[in-house]
């Protein structure tokens, strides 16, 4: 299972290491890499909800999924709130405690300040990310009206 989910995936992880790596090297010397490190932030915590949907969540919205993409529920693990979901949402909650407290020593209107409030907020919503996944909401009743079937029959 785990080899059919990383060909699923592996070109497209690939892509976006090397855009990763790309942005760091091309910031390297600049003054502000804010963004470099968003991007980064960004693809650690897609990479953290990836494994933790591949390991099992007890929330992982498969109806909404289109019939197309049906097969990929066969890469999810079984549903189930597993140790590694925690340490993955107490991971990003220190990481979002720790850029908090990186932006509130910043000088006041400063682009620190602003740079580490930008990372603090991404971390913040990646941890919710991972949050939704262990918390009983189902995404279909959210985004189900949205949905082409359902929204024909309106």
């Amino acid at each position: 299972r785990f080899s059919h989910a990383v060909a699923a995936v592996a070109w497209h992880e690939v892509a976006l290491a090397l855009s990763a790596a790309g942005l760091i090297w091309m910031s390297r010397d600049a003054p502000n890499q804010v963004g470099a490190m968003a991007f980064a932030l960004l693809l650690a915590m897609r990479l953290s909800t990836k494994i933790a949907i591949f390991l099992g969540v007890p929330n992982m919205s498969t109806d909404i999924l289109p019939p197309h993409l049906g097969y990929l529920k066969s890469y999810f693990g079984k549903p189930r709130l597993g140790l590694e979901l925690y340490a993955a949402i107490a991971a990003c909650l220190a990481l979002a405690a720790w850029l908090a407290a990186i932006a509130l020593a910043a000088p006041a209107n400063s682009a620190d300040a602003a740079g580490a409030s930008l990372l603090f907020a991404l971390a913040a919503l990646g941890a919710l990310e991972h949050l939704f996944l262990a918390l009983p909401l189902r995404d279909g009743a959210l985004w189900g009206w949205a949905l082409p079937t359902r929204h024909a029959a309106n």
